[in-house]
């Protein structure tokens, strides 16, 4: 779980895959409102389905991004900001039940862009603790921003090894602690293309939960166990012509992006990694709706073992657990075929192939290993096209279907 992108403007308007996610089941919210305005409401209908499952940095246009002309038009009769909170209980196979709160503060709600405080607290069923709060500021006439965000964590979770033959049974119970503090900002360049980047500083303590002598971790074998600092810098250049933030029909979004972490910081593990998220959509006939997403990482120097880049989750081909498969390199390509049944609902079958290795040229060594699956959406939103999505995917050597319910696409 991830709360930062409440405020990072990273990325821009494209969700970002960086974000640690916990999925694999379904995820049920129940939510409260302190607060009854038009910004409240938006906040409660996109946390309306999911917890965890649900990306909270994957909220409604309110958190940073371009308002339309009927929401400027609904904020006028508004005042300048707000204050609101939504309680939370949500339940995931990785998580059990949890319960947890967001705060919300934003300022310049008759602006173009709105300035945010967030605050979040979880925590669950496994005792896994998480607590995030960030703030953003929009400046230059609306043109950038800058953001500010630190989490501390405190959670078991799951590893399998690395590389792409990970066994089911080498699963191994681990918790992980977390601090981190990032700081950065954004800028419009020209229309459609944006830059930005920022610092990132975080410490990881590891420690396995198995009993002696059970598990892979805690022998040294895993480069990153033993934890500690790391501090690097981070860039990204945004390319976005998409007719729509949430349920786009038309148009791209290819998004380059660079991170390294670096030993003249105090880094333990200097390393760095790069990334291309390239997504396209395309109107086949007045109710069917085409996507498209091409994903690569690449990753050099000495990264730790949970810093590697994973296949699988809520995005990068369902039907596999998340962090399932991790090495230096991935690669994916997938689509999904949406169609309209209803003015709220929406049929999607979709299918991917990918996989993750050591080096480049071990790719050509084994086959990719294929996702498949379908699902239906609900329109909670029909001015914002904002999605409630229920998905069930498979993969290979799975154990069987992995449950997904969400906000938003999955791109």
């Amino acid at each position: 779980m991830d709360l930062s992108f409440l405020v990072r403007p990273l990325q821009g308007k494209l969700r970002a895959p960086i974000i640690a996610r916990y999925r694999g089941g379904i995820a049920l919210v129940l939510i409260g409102l302190l607060s009854r305005s038009v910004v409240a409401r938006r906040l409660k209908t996109a946390l309306l389905v999911c917890g965890l499952g649900l990306d909270l940095a994957q909220m409604p246009v309110v958190f940073g991004q371009s308002i339309t002309d009927d929401q400027k038009h609904t904020a006028g009769d508004l005042a300048n900001s707000d204050l609101g909170g939504v309680p939370l209980l949500f339940r995931t196979p990785e998580t059990g039940w949890a319960l947890g709160g967001v705060f919300l503060y934003t300022s310049g709600l008759r602006e173009k862009r709105v300035s945010p405080i967030i605050s979040g607290l979880m925590y669950t069923e496994k005792k896994q603790i998480l607590w995030g709060v960030g703030a953003r500021k929009i400046i230059n006439g609306g043109a950038s921003s800058v953001y500010a965000y630190s989490e501390l964590a405190k959670f078991p979770q799951t590893f399998f090894g690395v590389g792409r033959s990970t066994l089911r049974k080498d699963a191994t119970l681990y918790q992980e602690k977390r601090q981190m503090l990032e700081l950065g900002g954004d800028h419009e360049l020209l229309d459609h293309l944006s830059l930005g980047g920022g610092f990132i500083l975080r410490n990881d303590a590891f420690a396995s939960l198995e009993p002696e002598g059970k598990g892979i971790l805690g022998y040294s074998l895993y480069h990153g166990e033993e934890g500690g600092p790391q501090r690097g810098v981070q860039a990204y250049l945004l390319w976005e012509s998409t007719d729509d933030n949430y349920f786009p029909s038309e148009g791209m979004k290819i998004q380059l992006f660079t991170q390294h972490y670096l030993e003249q910081l105090g880094t333990r593990y200097p390393f760095s990694t790069q990334k291309l998220d390239a997504r396209f959509y395309q109107t086949l006939a007045p109710q069917v709706i085409q996507a498209h997403q091409l994903f690569v990482q690449n990753l050099l120097g000495n990264p730790p073992f949970y810093q590697l880049a994973q296949l699988g989750g809520n995005d990068l081909l369902r039907g596999y657990f998340k962090g399932r498969y991790r090495d230096r390199k991935l690669i994916l390509a997938q689509t999904e075929t949406r169609y309209r049944l209803s003015k709220y609902w929406n049929l999607a079958l979709f299918a991917g192939a990918g996989n993750v290795s050591h080096r480049w040229e071990e790719f050509g060594d084994t086959a990719l290993k294929p996702s498949y699956g379908t699902g239906l959406r609900y329109q909670i939103s029909p001015k914002q096209k904002l999605n409630v999505r229920l998905d069930v995917g498979w993969g290979r050597d799975q154990g069987g279907p992995q449950v997904y319910l969400y906000v938003m696409e999955a791109y």
